[in-house]
């Protein structure tokens, strides 16, 4: 038999089955695991609105004008943001920078090109 012990959820007292038990039930182990993925959540909560932003921009353009020159101006205009991506890649050709399945490469300075990507064949 184990010594009482203090929910850290609800407080009540509880004589634990096990060695290793926290919780007094499942609900309050539940309630603790759910409050710490949440807080995990919001901390990139932000970031992952502005990728889906970019990926989001990036999939109307290329919707419209697939394959043509895109200037950095336009993207900027349309609420892009370069300074946060998914990956970035390099062939024996260029850079892609890429969010989520759709890439970026400079053609030349401030003009770039939309390329959709299947990731899992880089």
């Amino acid at each position: 038999m184990y010594n009482k012990k203090a929910c850290p959820n609800c407080k009540n007292e509880f004589i634990p089955k096990r060695l290793n038990q926290l919780y007094c039930e499942i609900k309050c182990r539940t309630f603790k695991n759910n409050r710490l993925a949440k807080a995990k959540t919001e901390e990139t909560k932000s970031l992952d609105i502005r990728l889906h932003a970019n990926r989001l921009i990036l999939k109307s353009i290329y919707a419209k004008i697939a394959g043509a020159e895109i200037s950095k101006d336009y993207l900027l205009g349309a609420g892009f943001n370069f300074s946060i991506y998914t990956a970035s890649c390099k062939n024996d050709s260029a850079t892609y920078t890429l969010w989520f399945e759709y890439g970026l490469t400079e053609l030349r300075k401030g003009v770039f090109k939309i390329n959709p990507f299947n990731i899992s064949k880089l």
